[in-house]
């Protein structure tokens, strides 16, 4: 459910996702200041809104944990993101909130 893309990727997504992209001299910052992406950093970008399975996720935030926070809390992946459920199909009875890790 969630959607890394690096810089390449996210300029072209935001093209093609951005209404009226074309009347934008920078589509990728107004996509960013727009919520429509969140900025992992220079080089990586998430799509806010993702649907998986019929589940519409929205990210809620990301983070990069320190070297002290991964080792004080014994964790792999340098960063984490937290997305929930706006919307679901008729019975879904899966999980409604995620708080997981990534490594980049």
């Amino acid at each position: 459910m969630l959607q890394i893309l690096n810089l390449e990727e996210a300029k072209v997504w935001s093209e093609k996702n951005l209404y009226e992209a074309d009347c934008y001299l920078f589509p990728l910052s107004v996509a960013v200041k727009k919520g429509l992406l969140m900025e992992i950093d220079k080089e990586h970008f998430a799509v806010v809104e993702t649907t998986s399975f019929g589940c519409t996720w929205v990210l809620d935030e990301i983070i990069k944990l320190t070297d002290e926070e991964m080792k004080e809390n014994d964790l792999y992946c340098r960063y984490r993101y937290k997305a929930h459920v706006t919307e679901h199909p008729k019975g879904y009875n899966g999980a409604m909130e995620m708080n997981a890790g990534f490594n980049l």
